[in-house]
């Protein structure tokens, strides 16, 4: 499937290219292998609303294929328990039980605990409640017309992360009609789930890529790091920038990814939950970090916070940088990116 198609089938808009590339280190020396002469596994999937990229570099040792295999299985495991498309998923569970309390997995466990603790420190920029604010902006339908701004009031009622409640091992809403939204989060944590699969099954060299949240383990090759390119948000065919990682999580929030046309205004996705708006400030938020969920929850938060307050956040947060580019074209980079970043 396309992946234009795969999108419009979830009704969003796209640019049609991922925020994130990583520049294929195996291309400079023909018939490039990993380090026990065997080459690159490589995989494509849909999943979790996007498509999922994973490269693999085998020591030479059996059971690297199954190990990708095995990554990937994770990846879909996450995507079906936090789904807010399909039925039977924790998620919809919890909104079925608005009101009351919801026996999770303990997967969704430790997401919704992550998503309420990041809620906390953005003091609600990112919020895992915001789905009915999706829904109201057409995100998670067809709507064609732009809502009308007294509608908005009683939507916010039902966002607030101080809404969501967790005990016991259940997830749980405070009023009915209340909805979780996990996409702030979720996917970083399967990219991460991947990786220790990864990892587990003896394969330290890799990457995986999910819609613009990406871990780089390890490296291609003893001689370099993976590079990664940053599109830029105003001309999505073109990378503006180009970092080398190693051991470490980037993610891109941009409000170029992933749109919506209502009522001839463009929409972005990332809503403020706050306000209940399209955040606009910032263009495009990419954030270095220790996890991929920690760098998909700040990518987006600070997004949607604006670029001082995402600054005065990621300075507070260790191993964590950023870059930021606003809507007057101005580039933000944290103090500790400032000497490995490449302007391109």
């Amino acid at each position: 499937m396309r992946r234009r198609d795969f999108l419009r089938r979830a009704g969003i808009g796209a640019a049609g290219a991922a925020a994130l590339v990583v520049l294929d280190p195996f291309a400079r020396v023909a018939g490039a292998v990993g380090p026990g002469g065997v080459g690159p596994l490589r995989r494509t999937v849909c999943g979790m609303g996007t498509w999922i990229h994973l490269t693999a570099v085998p020591d030479g040792t059996d059971g690297a294929d199954a190990s990708v295999d095995a990554a990937l299985g994770e990846v879909a495991e996450v995507d079906r328990l936090m789904s807010a498309h399909r039925a039977d998923s924790d998620l919809s569970r919890i909104h079925l039980a608005a009101g009351g309390m919801a026996r999770v997995d303990a997967r969704t466990l430790a997401v919704a605990e992550a998503g309420l603790a990041y809620a906390e420190m953005t003091g609600g920029a990112l919020d895992p409640t915001v789905l009915p604010l999706m829904r109201f902006w057409g995100f998670m339908g067809q709507r064609d017309v732009l809502p009308r701004p007294g509608d908005l009031g009683p939507v916010l009622e039902r966002v607030g992360y101080r809404q969501a409640l967790i005990r016991d091992g259940q997830v749980g809403l405070r009023q009915a009609g209340g909805e979780l939204d996990f996409g702030g989060i979720a996917k970083g944590y399967g990219v991460d789930r991947a990786v220790a699969q990864l990892r587990r099954g003896g394969v330290v060299n890799a990457f995986v890529e999910a819609g613009g949240d990406l871990y780089a383990a390890g490296q291609p090759d003893p001689t370099r790091r993976w590079r990664v390119g940053i599109r830029d948000p105003r001309r999505p065919d073109r990378l503006f920038a180009t970092l080398e990682v190693k051991d470490e999580a980037v993610a891109t929030s941009g409000g170029y990814e992933k749109f919506r046309v209502v009522g001839g205004r463009r929409v972005a996705h990332l809503i403020d939950p706050r306000t209940g708006q399209p955040a606009e400030e910032v263009l495009s938020a990419t954030v270095l970090a220790p996890t991929a969920m920690e760098a998909d929850a700040l990518a987006t938060a600070t997004y949607i916070l604006g670029v001082r307050a995402g600054l005065d956040l990621v300075r507070q947060r260790p191993g964590v940088e950023g870059v930021w580019v606003t809507a007057d074209g101005l580039r933000w980079v944290s103090p500790g990116l400032t000497g490995r970043i490449r302007w391109v």
